[in-house]
């Protein structure tokens, strides 16, 4: 039985340490980003400012805060799996934090020029090719709403500090703005921040892409994905009465013309699960029963009932066709375990996210 089970465990502990590198990220910073300040001529700009304003000033005009970024370094096809937007706020008058949103922009704006006046807080004069309060484009692209155009559903919200750092987290929202500009479903306008803009005051400076303070912190957006071939793995199994978590490996990778294979194991003798299938992986898990559920929800489909051998183990070899449909498809999946000897009588195993090369 050793000498059978030698060679799969260091099969499924090289799987596991492939695992480790097949997801990529990219630090990227700001291509453009620039500030709208309420003012009914339009006028008003900052697009070649040291800072970024969001909230609303003293007397209550509103500003915010536009980014874009260049995600042409993701390779086609990928699949991205978190997203996280970075900025630093350098000044407030306020002394709480702030609710912030962030939200897809639907119209093209620029950055042209302008620098504002003084600390930048209220603007300076617009030059052509910048974004302003009743402009995308100045002086050719007017938005459709006043202050700009922008979806209505939030992609991402924090809690904006006085001072310092601060982060929109990953959110499914987030992940599908970045995972449509990728593949060409919309068009990459980039995001708007905003504040609090209910009450007076609020407003705080953020760092630009042009800050030359000693800091250095710009704008900084943080992705990860999955490139085609690659599948990596989500969580860890829970534990099972076979003494060990349940856990799925693939071993080899998924990539046309080749054979990757699925290996199972819970330490449960002639254990019956079945694997789940989805189309992709949440951001985050749902919890049962200190169990993580990892894919996303529909009507889930499954590879069929099995049944591990003597020792808890199943190997699933899949001939991966060679086809440019296939190619870059995402395929999640992730297993349950029915184990009447365990308390919790089920396992749930960690999850794979397969994107076919």
């Amino acid at each position: 039985m050793i000498r059978i089970l030698s060679p799969l465990a260091a099969l499924v502990c090289a799987a596991s340490l492939f695992a480790q590198s097949q997801t990529q990220t990219l630090q990227l910073s700001a291509t453009q980003d620039n500030t709208l300040y309420q003012d009914a001529s339009g006028s008003l700009s900052n697009g070649a400012g040291q800072f970024l304003f969001v909230g609303t000033s003293g007397t209550g005009a509103v500003r915010r805060a536009l980014l874009q970024f260049d995600i042409s370094g993701i390779p086609p096809k990928s699949r991205v799996v978190d997203v996280q937007l970075d900025l630093v706020a350098s000044r407030s008058t306020a002394g709480v934090p702030m609710p912030a949103s962030l939200h897809r922009v639907t119209t093209p704006w620029g950055e042209g020029t302008s620098i504002g006046l003084g600390g930048e807080g209220g603007g300076g004069p617009a030059t052509p090719g910048d974004a302003t309060w009743t402009h995308g484009i100045l002086p050719t692209t007017p938005w459709v709403n006043l202050g700009g155009d922008f979806a209505a559903e939030v992609s991402s919200e924090t809690s904006m500090p006085t001072l310092g750092s601060f982060a929109f987290p990953k959110t499914i929202r987030l992940i599908a703005d970045v995972q449509d500009w990728l593949d060409g479903r919309l068009p990459n306008h980039g995001w708007i921040v905003r504040g609090d803009e209910t009450v007076l005051g609020t407003a705080r400076r953020i760092d630009s892409r042009q800050n030359t303070s000693p800091s250095g912190v710009v704008p900084r957006l943080t992705v990860t994905f999955a490139a085609p071939g690659f599948a990596p793995s989500f969580g860890v199994g829970c534990s099972t009465s076979g003494g060990m978590n349940f856990t799925q490996s693939v071993v080899g990778q998924p990539v046309g013309g080749q054979t990757a294979t699925l290996v199972f194991q819970s330490g449960v003798p002639f254990g019956l699960f079945v694997t789940a299938v989805s189309y992709d992986v949440l951001p985050q898990p749902w919890t049962v029963d200190g169990c993580d559920w990892w894919l996303r929800p529909i009507a889930h489909p499954s590879l069929g009932l099995r049944f591990h051998d003597a020792t808890g183990i199943t190997q699933m070899p899949v001939p991966i066709p060679v086809s440019a449909v296939l190619y870059g498809t995402p395929f999640a999946l992730q297993s349950i375990l029915v184990d009447l000897a365990h308390p919790r009588q089920y396992a749930l195993s960690n999850a794979h996210l397969v994107v076919f090369g």
